[in-house]
């Protein structure tokens, strides 16, 4: 089985334990960081309004005090 088949879990258990060779630690750190970049843009792909929310209060911090 190919790295990229192998479940993050099992992925993680190998490069912790090193038990892979370092050309395929290398390989199967990009494979998880690829799957966490991937998790994350999906859950902000859910939640935009979340980051609008942000948005509007850091532009909210630059407008001037109103009397």
């Amino acid at each position: 089985m190919s790295l990229h088949e192998q479940t993050t879990e099992e992925l993680k258990r190998q490069v912790a334990d090193g038990t892979l060779s370092p050309k395929k630690e290398a390989r199967a750190e990009a494979v998880l960081r690829h799957r966490r970049a991937e998790r994350i843009r999906d859950w902000l792909g859910r939640h935009a309004w979340l980051g609008n929310l942000a948005a509007l209060f850091g532009l909210a911090r630059f407008l001037p005090p109103q009397n």
